[in-house]
């Protein structure tokens, strides 16, 4: 069942949304929240706390545990293209959301482009906690996009929340963790409560409402020296762009 949209609704019942609140200068920061500790952190303490019905994360790849479990390594865009029907979607949108300051899409790389990732811990007024993850192009202050993780489980499913800071509120965009033999896919479709929100966030409660109508499937594969992720979006049932990306050193 997908969340109730336009009334207020307690964080303690929907644990997998975060209180976000964010500040666009020079990158969306995270309001409210206290960085723990010092330095670059794993995206996960541990995989096995994710573990549900569905989703067995020993049955996973070494290298696929390696990329959560460990401090981030190298990245580089191989390719980003958008597909010839929604180059009219791309002209718009790069420039909005270079205006926007997060989600910052290109218009197209075809040259790979090494990509800086930054992982810091954070804890909410509540006692929550988070892990702060920031990319960008190495080299240049071009921001790919800031986030706040969060990991969910359900005894049946298990998911990962992303939230991305626009000012006051935040996209949220939650992912279900499917795996494919050893191999593992985050989806946002075929889901009851995966998607994508805009949250409008409080102190105790927060109000969500419907987001964008696009869904991210991201696809990790094996490759000689690391791994790879497709990454691709979709504007109901068409692609509107794909990027494929290396993860070096896993």
């Amino acid at each position: 069942m997908r969340l109730p949209l336009g009334r207020p609704l307690r964080y303690g019942d929907h644990a997998f949304v975060q209180p976000v609140r964010g500040t666009r200068d020079p990158i969306p920061r995270f309001v409210q929240a206290q960085v723990i500790g010092e330095g670059t952190v794993p995206l996960l303490d541990d995989l096995d706390a994710l573990a549900s019905e569905s989703f067995v994360p020993s049955r996973l790849h070494p290298r696929i545990r390696a990329f959560f479990e460990t401090p981030c390594t190298g990245m580089t865009v191989d390719w980003l293209r958008w597909e010839p029907w929604a180059l009219g979607l791309a002209s718009v949108y790069v420039p909005v959301a270079a205006r926007l300051g997060n989600l910052r899409v290109l218009d197209r790389v075809e040259q790979p482009r090494p990509m800086s990732s930054s992982v810091r811990a954070l804890r909410w007024p509540d006692g929550s906690t988070s892990r702060e993850w920031i990319r960008t192009l190495s080299g240049t202050s071009q921001l790919f996009y800031a986030a706040a993780l969060r990991p969910w489980r359900t005894p049946e499913k298990s998911y990962f929340s992303m939230a991305f800071p626009f000012g006051s509120v935040h996209l949220m965009v939650l992912l279900r963790l499917r795996q494919r033999g050893e191999l593992l896919e985050l989806s946002t479709r075929n889901d009851t409560i995966a998607g994508t929100y805009t949250i409008v966030p409080g102190e105790r409660h927060f109000v969500a409402l419907p987001g964008p109508p696009t869904h991210e499937v991201l696809s990790y594969e094996l490759a000689d020296d690391g791994l790879e992720v497709l990454h691709e979006d979709f504007l109901g049932s068409r692609r509107t762009f794909a990027m494929r990306y290396r993860l070096d050193g896993v």
